[in-house]
């Protein structure tokens, strides 16, 4: 019996009425009720214990009390009882099974707590439970026998309680009762511990708040942890211990057995029951790694000694456990927080050890662990409140470290994890030059998933940092990269990949852009933002996607005019009178087209039958839609509702239904293809909505958008003129403006110019306008008079405005302030109206030469000093220079405007006449570096930065001469070698402004492919980026001409061999004559052949390299004059073309033996250039020459393993823009075979066209988005009339 020290009673209680009912003495409910609540009164004001009891302590506890059928009899009993636990506290007087019976009386007195209505004894309920609160008196359940059972009992009725629901006053009361048990109970039940851990566990806090509910149990068991932490932390790391102990064995036992030799023993059915029970261990485990998870979230302090656990298994041999503990740690890390949390804690501070550890596994040997390290990253960034800059910096370097994993799943993830950052906490918290760096790099990466989220969040990242009102909180390191991520997407139109090229138009129409913004404004500024902060490249491939506008948009115009011309005449009515004939052609004609789109769109899309779906539908609406989309007439608020209804309406699929479909076309598949399809043919960005905001922007040229809300203008007016229909006097208002707040109105002019050279119709008929082109045209800066001259050459009024604009400006006088916008006038007036200045020309010639390029008149050194370069648009601010170039540019297009169609032969002789001192003046400058000024004249020596813009001026306008036969004719073959010099440049703008402009003439087929060679000189090339430019540009070129079967670059290894033998470089190396020089020069030379064999040696054509070198041999040099060859001995000028042909052979073999190709012997003959080689005398000269070896064997054996070695080291250059579809093998030349002859004493009379025929390009399907880049499209927009127009350096 559980006693107290009872004292003498010093009184007794007043209630005296019997409360057990005797079958002599019966007692009814009511009866038995009343007395009980009198009792109840009475107990209930007793604080003293001396008071007398023993009368009814003993009759409380009576069976047929405890176990009275009457509800309120059970009620009232209980109050009784728990005041007399009350009033004996701390002990009491009862034995341990009275006790024992007396709790379970209590516990089912608790269930009925559920509801105040339905519940008469609610208050006795309550009164109950405060009174056991308030004494404490439930800590005696811990002193009985069965006290396991009992405290089982009280925490299962009070959450069983709490899932019915019951009045949240009580909440608190209850929560004591239960911390109270379990501080006291010497061992909690595993049961108890079960429940109360559960409910941690399956706490969640969004269903709630969705359902406007609480959880009275999760608030139990939070309450009870935090109430007794010390022993809970204990009791929660036995618990764990226990299971992750059997789990993490069960695993790594299966995981050690599994490669094991299988006995007889290990039957099918043991290895089926081993593999659940092993599954079960999985899901335990993971169960267990939830709930600590959920322990880190309300009560992080209780997981003080489990934190070790899950420590270890972060070092588990089993992947399986690795992956979860790291999942764990991961979700620990990235829990939010709530408010409920009373204690805090810093996990990178508590459990320091453990989180260096979890930082361990971006290097761990499974890439399934580093791939989900990865994935938490999320989480961690945007809910831990406890990250620093040290915390962010190491998650920074494990992130870095899964963006370049050797694991494309790493990777995948690493992207994908980012991609869930929001934007702010990315470029605040986690971004890195390195990462950013790394993403750019990823937008290449082969791995279509990595590649698509690296896009993603570049334009993403830039989108929102361009909303951003201020980037003070982001590294200005990373801004700086941030602003020049759309480079880095536009760059990737290079690739020429349809995937790609498709993800980058997404990209920037979708995201970049943002074209779908309704409001101008915020439209254009976007535009003009994205445009300034665009490198040459970027620019180049903006401009090219904005050509491919106009060219889809017409491809796309036809398509719809064919689909109506062929749902007509599947009418009936059509069908009599037409025939089926026609109809089979219209198809042909469609599928052609559809032929042809399909090409540039991306695999999966189901393109074709899509196209072929959409016209046979024969919804005039549609038609009609797609007709405003592509029309350059649309404003931008129409092209955009009618693209959304035409998308809403290809979305429906009872909309695109054909009765009796063989194939079920979805309509995402509609939809995706016609989303791409206009919004690449749709005026979307050259808009005439956004016109006038962009003239705005040009007027004031202190905006920061001035420049390049000019060089939008310009290209709309050449792209797309139409647009300018309605906003030509806004134009014109720039021109005839006479505010100061335009500083330079030739952009306005470039602009209008481009507009009314495509519509002649539309020249501004206002006198002012006019008025205003002659004054800029005298008093303008020179840039303003060379544009007004030439938008004047377009009116109809040309030669009466030209005849006085010389009258006024004429004679020249040096001296004038205006002279270089006379200069510049006058050079225009050249080419617009020739006659004007006819009698002037001999007098300008002598002018220029003697007072321009032969003197650097006027010349102002200090302000050069430190100058290495300068920009066209800082050429102005140098006078001297400024009229040298525009010197130049009168002597050239004084040649120019002497071409003519139907010349006479006087007159072609005249011309070439006049060209030979120019095309001189040119080569002096180019040789000389630029200077030609007499060294004692007083203003020798020219400065550097003004020497580079004139050579390079130079070897433009070689170029723009070769563009005109009569000149090219003129060019000796030492003037276009002289052009390597320019390639070779020290200097970077050279060389970028010279092969850029030799690049685009080559590739429109405006100069002589005598020029390609000069390109394979860029082997030298330093700068890595213009490398890899012109090695794209060369592969690109010659998979186009090589699907057409043309061997133009074949046949220009000759060419490089010639132009090689007489370099000025090589000879200079090679004149001592001894095998050292000998052997210096040919590693020279090699270097170039190297280049060249591995942009163009295929196994296709390896056979045909050989010939054409070997084919050098059997010529002699058209250059070198027939006496040499007649001497006793061979000048080392003859022995050095056959040199460099010998180590041609040599290269073009080392490299076939290195791919294991076969070489066989060219079955055919084909001529070389009778400009450079010309046939032998007799075949005994042919027959010593074949013979002769020149380059002997020792020195071979080496340059072959120079060869050998440069070809290794060097990447395989030609992967560089490799196209999705395997090169086209090309067929040997018709009809070789039968040109090959026994015996031929001179190879002059050779029939030896056996050459390919060319195709015209536009019979090719293949689309090249490079060669969008580099062409100006097949429409009639001459921008190539100027260097300015045409090249990148306005010279």
């Amino acid at each position: 019996m559980v006693t107290r020290n009872e004292s003498e009673s010093s009184s007794s209680i007043k209630f005296d009425k019997p409360i057990i009912p005797t079958v002599k003495a019966p007692i009814s409910n009511k009866e038995l009720i009343n007395r009980l609540v009198c009792l109840h009164d009475e107990l209930s004001n007793i604080d003293d214990s001396s008071v007398d009891l023993s009368s009814y302590t003993a009759s409380l506890v009576n069976k047929k009390l405890l176990s009275h059928s009457s509800v309120g009899v059970q009620a009232y009993v209980c109050c009784c009882i728990s005041d007399i636990l009350r009033i004996f506290a701390p002990n009491a007087p009862y034995s341990a099974q009275q006790l024992s019976d007396i709790f379970k009386l209590f516990f089912k007195q608790f269930a009925r707590l559920t509801d105040k209505k339905d519940d008469p004894f609610y208050q006795q309920h309550v009164y109950l439970l405060k009174r056991l609160a308030e004494a404490k008196s439930t800590i005696l359940i811990t002193d009985l026998p069965d006290l396991e059972t009992l405290i089982v009992s009280i925490f299962n009725t009070f959450y069983t309680l709490a899932l019915k629901g019951f009045p949240s006053e009580l909440e608190t009361i209850i929560t004591d009762i239960l911390s109270e048990v379990l501080s006291e109970a010497e061992v909690v039940p595993h049961d108890v511990l079960q429940l109360l851990l559960q409910k941690v566990a399956n706490h969640d806090p969004s269903k709630l708040l969705l359902n406007n509910i609480s959880s009275p149990e999760f608030n139990f068991s939070l309450a009870i942890c935090e109430n007794n932490m010390d022993r809970m932390s204990r009791l929660v790391a036995q618990y764990f211990s226990e299971i992750l102990y059997e789990s993490t064995n069960t695993i790594e036992e299966d995981s050690e057995n599994e490669y094991e030799d299988a006995a007889a023993a290990a039957a099918a059915a043991a290895r089926k029951a081993k593999a659940s029970g092993l599954s079960k261990a999985m899901e335990v485990l993971k169960k267990v790694h939830h709930l600590s998870i959920q322990l880190w979230k309300y009560i992080p302090s209780v997981l003080s000694s489990v934190m070790a656990l899950i420590d270890d298994e972060l070092n588990a041999d089993d992947d399986k456990v690795r992956i979860l503990a790291t999942v764990t740690i991961g979700q620990m890390l990235g829990a939010p927080t709530y408010p409920s949390v009373s204690t805090k804690v810093n996990f990178f501070i508590t459990h320091k050890q453990v989180w260096n550890n979890w930082l361990k596994k971006t290097a761990d040997v499974s890439a399934s662990v580093r791939s989900k390290w990865v994935q938490q990253l999320p989480g961690i960034i945007s809910s831990n409140t406890n990250l620093t800059t040290e915390i962010n910096l190491m998650l920074s370097t494990c992130l870095h470290k899964c963006l370049v994993d050797t694991d494309e799943r790493v990777r995948e993830a690493a992207t994908v994890a980012i991609n869930e950052i929001p934007y702010h906490q990315f470029v605040t918290k986690l971004a890195t030059p390195e990462i950013m760096k790394t993403l750019f790099q990823l937008i290449r990466e082969k791995h279509s998933g990595i590649r698509q989220t690296s896009v993603e969040i570049l334009s993403s990242t830039y989108s929102k940092n361009m909303k951003t009102e201020s980037t003070a909180d982001v590294l200005e390191q990373l801004q700086t990269l941030i602003t020049g991520i759309p480079n880095q997407l536009l760059s990737l139109v290079y690739i020429n990949n349809k995937n790609i090229t498709s993800l980058v138009d997404v990209s920037v129409f979708g995201t970049l852009l943002e074209v779908s913004e309704p409001n101008t404004n915020k439209r254009v500024e976007r535009l003009v933002r994205f445009y300034s902060g665009l490198d040459d490249k970027g620019v180049e491939a903006f401009v090219a996607i904005n050509k491919r506008q106009q060219q889809l948009s017409k491809v796309l115009l036809t398509f719809i005019e064919f689909a109506e011309e062929y749902n007509r005449g599947s009418t009936s009515e059509d069908k009599e009178n037409g025939s089926a004939d026609d109809q089979k052609e219209i198809i042909l004609k469609l599928d052609k087209i559809i032929d042809w789109i399909c090409v540039s769109f991306p695999d999966g899309l189901n393109t074709a039958s899509c196209l072929e779906r959409f016209y046979k539908l024969n919804r005039i609406r549609f038609f009609n839609l797609v007709k405003v989309c592509i029309s350059s007439d649309s404003d931008f608020n129409t092209i955009r509702n009618s693209m959304k209804e035409l998308l809403n309406k290809l979305g429906d699929a009872k909309n695109i239904r054909l009765e009796n479909e063989k194939f079920g076309i979805t309509t995402t598949e509609m939809c995706e293809n016609f989303k791409l399809l206009l919004l690449r043919a749709s005026p979307l960005i050259y808009n005439r909505s956004n016109i006038e905001d962009l003239i705005n922007y040009s007027k004031d040229s202190a905006n920061e958008y001035y420049t390049a809300a000019n060089a939008l203008l310009e290209q709309i007016s050449s792209i797309i003129p139409d647009v300018f229909k309605s906003h030509l006097r806004s134009l014109t208002n720039l021109v005839v403006d006479q505010r100061d707040q335009i500083a330079n109105k030739s952009n306005a002019l470039k602009t209008i110019y481009h507009f009314v050279k495509k519509y002649p119709d539309s020249f501004p008929k206002e006198i002012s306008f006019m008025e205003a082109l002659k004054k800029l045209a005298t008093k303008g800066s020179s840039s303003e008079a060379k544009y007004a001259i030439k938008t004047i050459g377009l009116s109809d009024k040309k030669e009466v405005a030209c005849s006085g604009i010389v009258k006024s400006i004429y004679p020249l006088t040096v001296d004038d302030d205006k002279f270089a916008t006379h200069l510049s006038c006058i050079a225009e007036i050249f080419v617009v109206d020739r006659l004007a200045i006819l009698d002037m020309e001999n007098e300008l010639t002598p002018l220029l030469i003697k007072k321009v390029l032969l003197s650097n008149r006027g010349i102002d050194r200090d302000s050069i000093e430190g100058n290495e370069w300068t920009s066209n648009d800082d050429v102005e601010k140098y006078p001297c220079l400024n009229e040298k170039l525009i010197a130049i540019r009168l002597l050239v297009n004084n040649l120019k405007s002497l071409d003519k169609e139907n010349m006479s032969d006087d007159a072609i002789e005249e011309a070439k006449q006049k060209a030979l001192p120019v095309i001189k003046l040119l080569m002096s400058l180019i040789g000389n570096n630029g200077e030609i000024i007499n060294k004692k004249d007083k203003s020798w020596p020219t400065p550097d930065s003004y020497k580079l813009r004139l050579r390079l001026a130079a070897g433009l306008y070689m170029l723009k001469l070769a563009k005109i036969p009569i000149y090219s004719e003129t060019m000796l073959l030492a003037s276009i070698r002289r052009l390597t010099f320019l390639v070779n440049n020290e200097n970077y703008h050279v060389r970028a402004g010279f092969v850029k402009s030799l690049q685009k003439k080559l590739y429109n087929e405006l100069i002589s492919e005598k020029f390609l060679a000069i390109v394979f000189f860029s082997a030298l090339e330093q700068n890595q980026e213009l490398k890899n430019d012109v090695t794209m540009w060369i592969t690109a070129m010659f998979k186009r001409l090589e699907s057409k079967r043309d061997i133009k670059f074949e046949k220009t290894l000759v060419r490089l061999i010639h132009t090689l033998a007489h370099h000025e470089q090589f000879l200079e190396i090679i004149k001592d004559g001894n095998d050292e020089s000998k052997l210096a020069a040919f590693n020279y030379a090699s270097r170039f052949l190297i280049f060249y064999v591995q942009l163009i040696a295929t196994q296709d054509n390896i056979s045909l390299l050989y010939y054409f070198a070997s084919r050098v041999k059997q010529h002699r040099d058209a250059t070198i004059a027939t006496a040499d060859y007649e001497a006793e001995e061979p000048t080392q000028q003859i022995l050095n073309l056959y040199r460099v042909a010998e180590l041609a052979q040599l290269v073009i073999k080392t490299f076939a033996d290195g791919k294991n190709w076969p070489m066989q012997t060219w079955p055919g003959k084909i001529s070389l250039p009778l400009d450079i080689f010309a046939p032998m005398a007799s075949s005994k000269e042919a027959q010593w020459v074949v013979t002769q070896i020149f380059i002997p064997e020792a020195q071979q054996v080496e340059l072959a393993n120079t060869i050998n070695k440069r070809l290794r080291n060097v990447s395989s250059v030609k992967k560089t823009s490799e196209s999705a579809k395997p090169r086209q093998k090309r067929t040997k030349p018709a009809g070789a075979r039968s040109l090959v002859k026994k015996k031929k004493a001179k190879i002059v009379k050779e029939k030896v066209n056996t050459e390919p025929t060319r195709k015209s390009a536009r019979s090719t399907s293949k689309v090249s988005y490079k060669d969008q880049l580099e062409s100006d499209e097949e429409e009639e927009v001459e921008l190539d009339d100027d260097l300015s127009d045409s090249d990148e350096f306005d010279v």
